[in-house]
């Protein structure tokens, strides 16, 4: 077999096995669908719009890890009214922007968890139970204070960490 062929298969073979693996876990308990197979039926999306060596260190438990680059091509075929929360950190845009993004792609539903990741995880250092978070937390952005700031370019409606616990907790139902 050619050196070229057997690069070609190998590289076949790594494309295949990245495209099946993420879809086992981005879906946990919040959302009720994997990647590539959400129906009209799934009735709510977790997104975390950190940069992924955030949220490969830390996420809300069912997140689905989004960029403004895949958030277009990822929500085709979603249910336009499913309920759909974004958060990354709070001093992070992107979460505003793939909110935007959704709401003009016709989705009724978006809504935007101001205080992320970082708030998420102050919460969960004093009740795991009540805000759990998946992975280690020892990115640097976990040391920093937790404080919402409204981008001024959202429009997109707010959801507080609470209501977001509680929407979880009934998702889990």
């Amino acid at each position: 077999m050619s050196n070229k062929l057997r690069t070609l298969l190998s590289a076949g073979l790594l494309a295949g096995i990245m495209l099946v693996t993420p879809a086992c876990d981005w879906f946990k308990g919040a959302s009720t669908a994997t990647p590539g197979t959400e129906t009209q039926e799934t009735s709510f999306y977790l997104l975390d719009a950190n940069p992924a060596d955030i949220y490969k260190d830390a996420h809300i438990p069912g997140a689905l890890h989004v960029t403004l680059e895949s958030i277009d091509e990822l929500s085709k075929g979603w249910n336009k009214n499913a309920a759909i929360v974004t958060y990354c950190s709070p001093t992070c845009g992107t979460k505003d922007i793939v909110a935007k993004k959704l709401k003009d792609a016709g989705f009724n539903n978006v809504k935007v968890y101001r205080g992320g990741i970082t708030e998420w995880y102050k919460l969960s250092k004093e009740n795991k139970d009540s805000y759990p978070l998946e992975g280690e937390a020892k990115h640097s952005i976990f040391k920093e204070e937790a404080t919402s700031s409204p981008s001024k370019e959202s429009t997109e409606s707010d959801i507080t960490a609470g209501e977001l616990k509680n929407h979880l907790q009934q998702t889990k139902k």
